[in-house]
């Protein structure tokens, strides 16, 4: 689960403030994968990306909320399938404090309940590190 800036931009051509957020959203999602595979004694594997950044026409499409993070680029969703990661994040939650990340409650985003499988984690903040969908 390592991401580059190169992978998560797919070809969008983002403002010098939205750079810096996709680069700081990197640097901690990364920093969280580190520590969870410190801290479980696992190798995480290859986690594809769902979505960085948003145009105000993409995020219309897929029903975001109007200053949706990832139109600043302070939003990424990633994929899990098997639900290891979300899983491992809601049992560890200090790790998100840890590394200044914030989660959308698995609960809206990865459930075998409604067949979901990403997970949203944001740099902006939010009521509590595992907060309730906009």
């Amino acid at each position: 689960m390592r991401f580059t800036y190169d992978e998560i931009r797919q070809g969008a051509i983002p403002t010098k403030e939205q750079e810096k957020n996709g680069l700081e959203i990197i640097r901690r999602v990364n920093l969280l994968a580190e520590l969870i595979e410190k801290r479980c004694g696992i190798k995480l594997p290859p986690v594809p990306l769902v979505r960085w950044l948003r145009t105000e026409m993409q995020n219309e499409a897929v029903g975001g909320v109007k200053n949706s993070p990832h139109l600043t680029g302070e939003a990424i969703d990633i994929k899990d399938p098997n639900f290891i990661i979300s899983q491992y994040i809601l049992n560890n939650v200090d790790l998100l404090k840890e590394v200044g990340l914030y989660m959308e409650n698995p609960y809206f985003c990865v459930s075998k309940a409604t067949g979901n499988t990403w997970i949203h984690l944001q740099i902006r903040k939010a009521s509590m590190h595992i907060f309730k969908p906009y």
